[in-house]
């Protein structure tokens, strides 16, 4: 029968007055819907009962972009998240690969509900060399980063990029000594690496990662010591006081910069991470 009469064109049984493909049997009103950019059922739209989830009206199964973040999802490495892409700016301390990227990290200082986001102080030399315990100041550190009264807590990463855990308690030539009990976590790879006047500084287990040190110093001079290299991974630092007097405060440093963190009643958490 001559297309001119016959209101069936592709015997689909859909007349061609309500035929979207009048020339196709395979669409017509009704007809099973695949997720396959094409109308099959002639209602008008791609998604029907498929997911659409940055509502784009094209279904996930068939857009190459699913949360329309910018990037394919060949290429993200959580395509049902536009807030995680590739060249994403790396959040600290969130727990979650913003950039999906696993070779970036960043490390940051915890303290009870406080978070700071920091970077190791840049060493052009070996933290030992840096330290320099006994050099210019007789007993004591002399990096020019003591603070009298209060314990320094921070990271120091070598030229070769190993860094290391560094306490500093009180500065030379102050007002008073003091005396702590400190007792550490998550030290995982490190030893000693400077250890103040013998035995100060105590002890740090390179396979648990656990450690302590017990220092006692006069108003002449600094106490301290040096741990590393460690945070060689995601991970987190532990250093709790147990017991002490001398000291108001804990400082760490963003670099160059001094961060007053609280008291010494609630332990510092130096970490990396995503």
């Amino acid at each position: 029968e001559p297309d001119c009469t016959d209101l069936d064109d592709d015997d689909d049984g859909d007349p061609d007055a309500t035929d979207c493909a009048d020339l196709d049997d395979t669409i017509f009103n009704g007809a099973p819907e695949l997720c396959d950019a094409i109308d099959s059922d002639c209602d008008g739209s791609l998604v029907d009962e498929f997911d659409d989830f940055d509502g784009d009206l094209e279904p996930d199964c068939i857009d190459l972009d699913d949360d329309d973040d910018g990037s394919p999802d060949s290429a993200d490495c959580a395509d049902l998240d536009p807030s995680i892409y590739p060249g994403n700016t790396e959040t600290c301390a969130n727990g979650i690969d913003d950039d999906c990227d696993a070779s970036t990290f960043c490390y940051w200082a915890t303290q009870g509900a406080t978070t700071v986001e920091i970077e190791p102080y840049p060493g052009t030399s070996s933290v030992v060399s840096w330290y320099a315990y006994d050099t210019s100041r007789n007993a004591s550190s002399f990096t020019g980063l003591e603070i009298s009264n209060r314990t320094v807590e921070m990271l120091y990463e070598e030229p070769d990029g190993d860094v290391h855990v560094v306490i500093i308690h009180d500065r030379y030539n102050d007002s008073g000594g003091g005396n702590a009990n400190m007792s550490f976590a998550g030290m995982f790879g490190a030893s000693v690496r400077v250890r103040d006047d013998g035995s100060e500084g105590g002890s740090v287990n390179a396979t648990t990662g656990n450690g302590s040190g017990t220092w006692g110093w006069v108003s002449c001079c600094t106490d301290g010591a040096v741990y590393g290299p460690t945070l060689a991974s995601d991970g987190c630092v532990t250093l709790t006081w147990n017991s002490g007097s001398g000291i108001n405060g804990i400082t760490t440093y963003d670099g160059t910069s001094r961060v007053d963190l609280g008291g010494t009643g609630t332990p510092v958490q130096l970490c990396r991470g995503e």
